[in-house]
């Protein structure tokens, strides 16, 4: 059975493409006109680069095109969790780290580096040097924070607020309904 992952391409909003998955993967993602809002910073030897992604949105259909699923994959989870907790609010039970968050090439991770903003070591893989800023620009240019919730005190897991979290988006489909 094949399952197809719906992209939004960057120039022509309106017009949807379709992809389709290697033969057994068992993908289906949405790549919303939201990630054109997530920008990649160049590092110094990419300024002249004139094919590197400009957003999270150009890294998607990058990572489609070379068939890198699981980055893909990676990269979505990250994106949508963070734009869950912006669009449910802080509750006051989980902790949250909030900062400047990268991208990396390597996994597909987007979130706070390792060692808090300062860094470039991807806190997933601990990629450092095919990572890049990333920041959140609204439409009407303000910049929003990282935000995303802390490792469990004890660093052995995740908190119960962040395993409350993705229990609840593996639950609900895109428009935050049950599914």
């Amino acid at each position: 059975m094949k399952e197809e992952e719906e992209t939004t391409n960057d120039n022509d909003r309106n017009n949807d493409s379709l992809f389709t998955p290697p033969e057994g993967a068992n993908v289906q993602l949405e790549i919303d006109r939201q990630y054109s809002n997530f920008k990649l910073i160049r590092k110094e030897d990419e300024l002249d680069d004139e094919n590197f992604p400009k957003s999270l949105h150009n890294v998607a259909e990058l990572f489609v095109r070379l068939q890198m699923i699981d980055h893909v994959s990676q990269m979505h989870k990250c994106v949508e969790t963070f734009k869950k907790i912006l669009e449910n609010g802080p509750d006051g039970k989980q902790t949250n780290g909030l900062g400047q968050a990268i991208l990396c090439f390597n996994c597909g991770y987007v979130g706070l580096p390792k060692g808090g903003d300062i860094g470039m070591e991807c806190s997933s893989c601990r990629e450092e040097e095919q990572t890049n800023k990333i920041i959140v620009k609204q439409p009407d240019g303000t910049i929003v924070p990282w935000i995303e919730s802390k490792i469990a005190p004890d660093g052995k897991g995740k908190n119960d607020a962040q395993e409350a979290l993705e229990k609840k988006l593996e639950e609900e489909d895109d428009d935050g309904r049950k599914k």
